[in-house]
């Protein structure tokens, strides 16, 4: 059978911050998608997928918890469509394909041909094991929250309105288009500020108006729908973890 595809392995690279080792894979599709017949193309991209992700793992010795990421391109996309990250005993090839078939029922513009690409990312995470005395590592600390905290890895909202999901878009804008200059700093110490009149609230609203949403606390999975579609646009994408919160509330 032809083959459909062709992968570039990156070099690797290691994440000082994170402790972490990466590499991308570059996948390129053939031409031979146009002489498959229609009906048997999902079953041929399961198979593809299958055989890809199988192929990717041997070459870049990928571990079962190893984490994947996976990026679509073509030019039919205004954004690359995502996969988040997960841990290589999760990925299914079915997870791409019904990627592949969302796009392809939403999007009149995309087709199956040479100019569609997909980039893989994969992380070897650190083993917990570190020479510093003072190092976070993630199997020394019991509580998942307690872990995020120490490791100051992300950045934590404090406001006294409903709008704390429009102020983390706000502040992540920022961190998106980090640069080390005074003026960016100078404006992360204004975004750090959340009082009435801050900053940080004018920005929020200002990003409400945008979207046309209302100045109210995030309702779900609607206000999540509006806010990615609109950040889309500007080549942002927008990932929603649901978790439970110190008061058992979803965040």
């Amino acid at each position: 059978m032809e083959q459909l595809y062709s992968f570039n392995i990156g070099k690797r690279s290691r994440s000082k911050l994170f402790r972490t080792e990466n590499v991308y894979v570059t996948v390129d599709f053939h031409q031979g998608w146009s002489r498959i017949s229609p009906q048997d193309v999902p079953r041929q991209l399961f198979f593809t997928f299958e055989k890809l992700i199988r192929e990717i793992a041997e070459q870049v010795e990928c571990s079962p918890t190893d984490y994947l990421r996976f990026s679509l391109h073509h030019p039919g996309l205004k954004t690359p469509a995502f996969i988040p990250f997960q841990q290589y005993a999760n990925v299914s090839a079915l997870q791409l394909l019904n990627k592949v078939a969302t796009i392809l029922q939403s999007n009149d513009q995309f087709r199956l041909d040479e100019r569609m690409s997909l980039e893989v990312c994969h992380v070897n995470p650190p083993d917990g094991v570190g020479s510093g005395g003072d190092q976070v590592c993630k199997r020394n600390v019991g509580d998942f929250g307690e872990y995020l905290k120490r490791k100051k890895c992300l950045v934590t909202i404090k406001n006294q309105d409903g709008l704390c999901f429009q102020r983390a878009i706000v502040v992540a804008k920022h961190y998106a288009i980090k640069v080390h200059t005074k003026e960016w700093e100078a404006t992360r110490e204004k975004l750090r500020k959340t009082g009435p009149n801050s900053f940080q609230t004018r920005r929020a609203h200002r990003l409400i108006e945008k979207v046309g949403g209302s100045m109210d606390s995030c309702r779900g999975r609607a206000d999540w729908e509006l806010y990615g579609k609109v950040l889309g646009k500007e080549g942002y994408q927008l990932n929603i973890i649901e978790g439970i919160g110190a008061q058992n509330t979803p965040r």
